[in-house]
């Protein structure tokens, strides 16, 4: 074979001669030397000649040899030096020498006759190859996608850097790095795993359990390629049992596999739209037959790969213009393609990559497998969109839907149907997981950074946004080919919105602890201190030391102050702590420090408030401390509920939830953490930020509406506690705020309060005949002294509980200075409620009543500092010590200074027995102790009015005693009020006694008066001795006659009462007090002769009296015994009785010969007294 002439294969010679002469100044000697040279056949001279320019033509041996051996393939006629050619073409610039090839090649052509030539030529490469021409076909038709062959290579590269070879690595964590992006980072979904591996393991095992359910289903959904082998169910198990996260991917890939995607109406224009769109799945199909092709080829690639030279050469070869242009003959593959290989080429050569070689046959034989798995049948056409919505819900059942797509403006029944219209309108509707949730904006918890999390966020793509592209491309497509031109459809590249700087929280934890732990831990922060505050607070209430404080001056309102101070501050401290804490842990770093703890200081003082509204529903401190602590709970529960309505509430919603104290703090936190995650954190400048656009709320409207909650709860706690008091407290009218008292602070006109002011002033008005009789002189009622100070005044008193119920009726008494009053009575006799009223708790319904000429319903708070009371519960504070407990209650009359306090409070320590306990704390005092505490109370900072309602209760008799003693000594200069149920008691002590029943007075007086008027007289009691008769002791009846004879003779008005065994009684009125001395002496004659052991006289008790009186009142009769019997004119006898034989003994049987001091002296003043009433 001659060879082909040069000239021949150019389409104008002498074009390119000319141009080599001209621009690159090759001699004519050359030009001629290049047109008489002839081709030849051996092509692998080509690819040495062309592979390496620069290495062949400057080294003259080896131009020479690659000229002329083994076989010449260029033949010089001329004589031309090959050393000059060398030379020339060497000399040459870079530049000229790519610009002499380029034109060269611009006008290359390939002879028909040479087309076996080259075939020829080719079929070389290819059993270097070892591929014969159906595999050449095979990369005919894939030659488009060798780029992307090429750039999955490079990944597979820097996949094997990363990963162990090693290791059997699952197959879904190869493919996800593959086509996922960039490896150079964990993938989004590693993150996820590796980041949120608590998450998948909470929910793997309930996805387990939901799969196996639909195990069957889907096996029967699941293909089985028979020319393959491949078994798709195996794979799908394959893939979920690959990775932590298979049971998740595993559900959403059957969908991708198998999914069915409908479209409607069938129009001849929508089936054309939807044909475009189809030719996706082609080319999977042809990915699936180049990988088949790829794994059944016997090409060994690492074979291939291992030979350095022949690497070197293939790649050579394939960068030479000149056979990329050849190669596109042979296989029909373009520039692009070429290059592709050759890049791969370059970055697979040395032999250093088998490990990559093998993860590529790896991926060849998973494409291989899996791709027969994939439907490729994928669009269903139907006629209407509702047909298509009936055939979704089937599919769904099964997970065998994708999307539906109708296509608005095409419709079956125009004419113009087989028309492409100018404007396509679609409606795309994908499956419920396919799509993010329309109802909000955004995420109702705010996480900073971009919505890149593919599982969570990027919803639209798994399907829309690809299938939206496909339909866009395919309807433009058809336009293009309307009008007759080729469309140039662009790569479209899509790229998240850029996110301003922040803070990562790559698993959201920090994030979850603020947004809900944080609020929680906030809240439960504060949980002991108000139940502490609310105890400390109701322990008072319930036992009845709140109100005893206001009698003695206590102001309400320093009170509820004190009580504030004292709660708030510990939690002041521990919110500095926890600031601290927050600000250098690390979970606010960016924020201000005193701005962080203002929420927690806020939610402090609006908590206490909160306890102190729901304290003021109860009387037990227990129950309230409980009810408290879980209704401040329950105010947190609407932060909750309000997270999930967030982008649907409007400012005015907000601030009404906001109303709950925990709520409040909620919010507060909430927008402490994101701007805390915006690396800005909270400053006083950006307190009232507004973070979000529409969002009207900020941090600083949430911390002022805890202070406003603070306000409005102790408003409210105020109004309840004044509506709804504790016992023994007074009530006001449910509609007080609305009075002008409340708010003018005036002095009260009236001395009434106003409520039921006209039922009084009605009252007034109406005759009173039982006050018309008490103004003359009563038979019930001793006279009243005329020359005695009057200190407490009661005034046609009347209280009554609602309509029917009346505590005290028309009660008028006066009460005297340096005198001990005993007010008798039975339970629920009116007592209380007269101290009540007196002391102020309780308004009077009626009439009036005084202290020291000072009305009680208007004069109180000058009053107070002048009353002392001791009631009869404990009112000592267990902390305090007994001087302690004086000096508060004597400052809180503040009539004294502190010195001249003092040295009353060493006086009655010293007066009181209790200076040895004055530093003792009253939780280690006896009962006994503590009611002479209790008492000391009442006398202390000069109390010139004292009140004691039964200041002996729950004491043996020996603290009795001491406790008389103490009011006795006590009494000048003071106006007491005693109650008590023992009636020695009120008989040894008092003054004067007034006997109340139901509400009403029956008596009053001094106890001589009471038993002159109602007793029955003295009492003579002689115990006969027994006379002994044939050694039996007898009583003979002569004995009784004998005595009867002889009492009879000496008190002829005497009355022989009861005779029981030996003792026999005898009553005498109290007009013959003055024989009395006669009687007993005579007795003392007559002793032996009567057979007398032992006699005494008796009085009348006050027992007596009172259960007489209180039985006349029972039956009626007290205003007929007031008309029958006479007003008593009592009249001492000076004559001594003999205190050896008399007994005169009370309710308790208690000998008074004991007694001894000043209490002696009582007794005698009182049976000794020569006045008369």
């Amino acid at each position: 074979l001659k060879g082909l002439p040069v000239k021949d294969i150019f389409l104008n010679i002498t074009f390119i001669t000319n141009k080599l002469m001209k621009d690159y100044g090759f001699s004519n000697s050359m030009i001629e030397l290049f047109k008489q040279s002839r081709l030849f056949k051996d092509p692998t001279i080509l690819f040495n000649l062309y592979a390496d320019y620069q290495q062949t033509v400057c080294d003259v041996n080896l131009l020479n040899n690659t000229i002329y051996k083994p076989w010449p393939y260029l033949q010089f006629n001329s004589n031309i030096s090959i050393e000059n050619l060398s030379k020339y073409a060497c000399n040459m610039s870079l530049e000229n020498q790519s610009k002499v090839l380029n034109t060269i090649l611009k006008h290359f052509i390939v002879p028909n006759k040479l087309q076996m030539f080259y075939k020829r030529g080719g079929q070389h490469i290819m059993n270097l190859f070892n591929m014969d021409e159906k595999e050449i076909d095979v990369f005919k038709q894939v030659g488009p996608i060798v780029s992307d062959v090429n750039e999955l290579l490079k990944r597979v590269k820097r996949l094997n850097q990363q990963i162990d070879p090693s290791q059997n690595q699952d197959q879904f964590a190869k493919i996800t790095n593959i086509f996922c992006g960039e490896v150079d980072k964990p993938s989004n979904l590693q993150r996820q795993v590796a980041d949120e591996d608590s998450f998948f393991d909470q929910i793997k095992d309930a996805l387990k359990e939901t799969n196996k359910s639909e195990s069957s289903r889907q096996q029967t959904s699941d293909s089985i390629d028979e020319d393959d082998g491949v078994d798709c169910s195996d794979i799908r198990r394959s893939i979920e049992q690959s990775s932590d996260v298979g049971y998740i991917v595993g559900p959403l890939i059957k969908p991708l596999r198998l999914g069915k995607i409908l479209y409607a109406p069938a129009t001849p224009v929508s089936a054309a739209i939807i044909a475009k769109v189809n030719k996706t799945f082609e080319e999977l199909d042809k990915i699936h037959q180049f990988a088949k092709t790829w794994v059944k080829s016997p090409l060994n690639l690492t074979a291939v790969f291992d030979d350095l030279q022949n690497t070197n050469n293939i790649r050579k070869v394939l960068s030479n213009n000149l056979f990329q242009e050849l190669f596109s003959n042979i296989i029909g593959m373009n520039t692009f393609g070429m290059k592709s290989i050759i890049s791969m080429l370059e970055n697979f050569s040395g032999g250093t990559n088998t490990d990559v070689l093998k993860n590529i046959e790896m991926i060849m034989k998973q494409f291989s497998d899996y791709l027969p798995c994939i439907e490729l049948n994928r669009f269903e056409a139907l006629q209407s969109e509702s047909e298509l919505v009936e055939r979704a819900k089937e599919l769904h059942r099964n997970r065998m839907v994708i999307a539906g797509i109708i296509f608005t403006n095409l419709n079956s029944s125009n004419p113009n149907a087989n028309f492409l219209p100018p404007h396509i309108q679609i409606k795309i509707r994908m499956d419920v997981d396919s799509v993010r949730t329309t109802e909000q904006l955004s995420s109702w918890l705010f996480f900073p950074g971009p919505e890149n999390d593919y599982f969570r966020e990027m919803h639209y793509l798994r399907g829309f946004v690809q299938l939206q592209d496909l339909i866009e491309r395919a309807v433009i497509d058809l336009h293009f080919e309307d009008t007759n031109k080729i469309s140039t459809n662009p790569v479209v590249y899509m790229q998240l919105m850029p996110y301003p700087c922040y803070r990562g929280d790559p698993g959201k934890e920090s994030s979850y602890v603020n947004y809900f732990i944080l609020p929680i831990l906030g809240t439960l922060m504060w949980t002991a201190t108000l139940g502490v505050s609310i105890k400390n607070l109701m322990r008072e209430r319930e036992r009845n030391v709140e109100q005893t404080m206001k009698i003695m001056g206590l102001n309400s309102t320093v009170n509820f102050i004190s009580w504030l101070i004292t709660s708030y501050i510990p939690m002041f401290f521990v919110s500095i702590i926890v600031a601290v804490v927050l600000k250098y842990g690390g979970i606010f770093p960016a924020s201000e420090l005193t701005v962080t703890i203002t929420p927690l200081l806020t939610l402090a003082i609006s908590a206490l408030m909160l306890g102190y509204l729901v304290s003021a529903f109860f009387t037990k401190a227990n129950l309230a401390t409980l009810c408290g602590i879980l209704v401040y709970f329950i105010s947190y529960l609407p932060f909750i509920l309000v997270m999930f309505l967030e982008a649907k509430m409007q400012l005015i919603h907000k601030l009404l939830i906001n109303l709950s104290s925990a709520t409040a703090f909620g919010y507060a936190s909430i927008y402490l953490t994101r701007l805390e995650y915006q690396g800005e954190g909270i400053q006083w400048n950006t307190v009232f930020k507004n973070i979000f656009p529409n969002d009207q709320m900020n941090f600083g409207i949430a911390c002022i509406m805890m202070l406003v909650d603070a306000v409005i709860y102790g408003l409210i706690g105020n109004y309840i506690r004044a509506v709804i008091p504790s016992k023994n407290a007074r009530r006001k009218p449910f509609w007080y705020p609305c009075l002008p008292s409340t708010w003018c602070f005036c002095k009260k006109s009236n001395r009434y309060d106003g409520l039921n002011s006209a039922f009084r002033i009605e009252r007034e008005h109406q005759p009173n005949p039982f006050t018309a009789r008490m103004k003359q002189i009563d038979p019930n009622n001793e006279q009243e002294p005329t020359n005695l100070l009057v200190g407490i005044s009661f005034e046609n008193l009347s209280k009554q509980f609602g309509e029917n119920k009346k505590a005290v009726e028309n009660l008028s008494l006066k009460l005297y200075e340096n005198q001990i009053t005993a007010l008798l009575g039975h339970n629920g006799a009116g007592k209380t409620t007269t101290i009540s009223v007196l002391t102020g708790i309780y308004p009077p319904t009626n009439g009036s009543a005084s202290i020291y000429g000072q009305d009680i319903t208007t004069d109180y708070d000058q009053i107070r500092k002048n009353v002392g009371l001791c009631p009869q519960e404990d009112i000592l504070f267990d902390f305090m010590t007994v001087r302690e407990h004086l000096q508060f209650y004597g400052r809180l009359k503040g009539n004294m200074s502190s010195k001249e306090l003092d040295r009353d409070i060493n006086e009655l320590l010293s007066s009181m027995g209790l200076w040895t306990f004055q530093h003792e704390r009253a939780s280690s005092l006896s009962g006994g102790v503590r009611r002479r505490v209790a008492v000391s109370i009442a006398f202390v900072a000069g109390s010139r009015t004292v009140i004691l309602d039964e200041p002996t209760s729950g004491v043996d008799p020996c603290a009795r005693r001491s406790i008389w003693e103490v009011i006795f000594k006590h009494r000048t200069g003071r106006t007491i009020l005693l109650t008590t149920h023992y009636l020695d008691e009120a008989d040894t002590l008092s003054d004067r006694i007034a006997i109340i029943h139901q509400g009403r007075l029956l008596c009053s007086g001094s106890s001589m008066f009471l038993k002159k008027r109602f007793g029955k007289g003295y009492s003579l009691t002689v115990d006969l001795k027994l006379r002994v008769q044939n050694k039996i002791k007898i009583i003979e009846s002569k004995q009784f006659k004998d005595l009867n004879t002889f009492v009879l003779q000496e008190m002829p008005d005497a009355t022989l009462r009861e005779q029981i065994g030996t003792e026999v009684t005898y009553s005498f009125k109290h007009e013959h007090r003055h024989k009395f001395a006669r009687l007993f002496k005579q007795i003392e004659i007559n002793k032996e002769r009567l057979a007398i052991g032992n006699y005494g006289l008796s009085d009348t008790t006050l027992e007596e009296v009172f259960l007489w009186v209180t039985e006349l009142a029972d039956q009626g009769k007290m205003e007929d015994l007031s008309e029958n019997l006479p007003v008593p004119k009592i009249v001492i006898d000076q004559a001594p009785i003999s205190s050896a034989h008399s007994d005169d003994s009370g309710l308790g049987g208690e000998s008074n010969a004991t007694m001894d001091g000043k209490l002696y002296l009582r007794v005698i003043e009182k049976t000794k007294n020569t006045h008369e009433y």
